[in-house]
């Protein structure tokens, strides 16, 4: 059950430094290989929709209904103030 494979590359380099260089080459290669397997998860992501069609009606309704209430409407007016003051520092002072 516990079969040993042959000797790795690593059993063989025992006792071996790798070089300033080599060793930033190997970290480039881990990062364009971690590089290619993001890419290839933010692919996949995007190819898949996390809704269905009807579940996103149903909660583009939700959201309408919500914004038609008034706690909505209140909360809003309440804050105005803040989203201007919010408004007008990153547009005049930045």
């Amino acid at each position: 059950m516990n079969e040993t494979a042959g000797p790795s590359w690593a059993d063989d380099a025992a006792g071996v430094e790798l070089s300033p260089d080599e060793r930033a080459a190997e970290e480039r290669l881990e990062l364009v290989d971690r590089i290619a397997g993001l890419e290839a998860q933010v692919a996949e992501l995007q190819r898949t929709p996390l809704l269905s069609p009807t579940e996103t009606m149903a909660l583009e309704r939700n959201v309408a209904a919500m914004q038609e209430s008034t706690t909505w409407r209140v909360g809003r007016a309440v804050m105005f103030p803040v989203r201007a003051l919010r408004y007008a520092k990153r547009r005049f002072l930045s």
